[in-house]
């Protein structure tokens, strides 16, 4: 098992600092990193968002959707460096730097999101390939707002209301 980047409260890396996942649960003064990332697009007078469909042999929320690609950060990687991993991991898409926005870090306990925004560009076609994503489905934005703000209703795994109501707000300029 790899190991993966600690970071501290603030969302501040914790230099040479690193464990097992499973291990993170011992480190009261240490959070697991994340990355997200949210695909939208323009599609026709309105704006979509990227949900995926959990495989169903995942260990946490299998079958449910959530975050467009999501993934943990590795030890000695930044988070835009692991978003870009895992676009290619999950989804088999090649991102450049500028490609993604960041948002903003969410600290929810025991994990750190750092969150981040992608326009999918024309001919984007997520091809899945490491088994932990069964499907993806656009939604449009106010589909979305809706199924965010009820979580447990929609089989969506649920970040937590302050997550959703940060991303709905970003989402909400596009």
């Amino acid at each position: 098992m790899a190991l993966e980047q600690a970071f501290w409260p603030n969302g501040e890396v914790a230099s040479a600092v690193a464990f097992e996942r499973d291990d993170f649960a011992k480190q009261a003064e240490y959070l697991m990193g994340t990355a997200h990332i949210w695909f939208w697009r323009h599609e026709g007078d309105g704006v979509e968002i990227l949900l995926q469909k959990r495989s169903l042999s995942k260990k946490n929320h299998p079958g449910f959707w959530d975050i467009s690609v999501a993934g943990h950060i590795d030890a000695g990687e930044t988070a835009l460096e692991a978003a870009m991993r895992e676009c290619q991991e999950e989804i088999g898409y090649t991102l450049q730097r500028d490609d993604l926005v960041f948002l903003f870090s969410h600290n929810n306990g025991d994990r750190i999101a750092h969150v981040y925004l992608c326009e999918a560009t024309r001919g984007f076609q997520p091809v899945f390939q490491d088994g932990e994503v069964d499907a993806t489905e656009w939604k449009a934005r106010e589909d979305f707002e809706r199924i965010v703000m009820n979580p447990a209703e929609n089989t969506l795994v649920n970040h937590g209301k302050p997550y959703f109501t940060m991303l709905l707000e970003k989402i909400s300029t596009l």
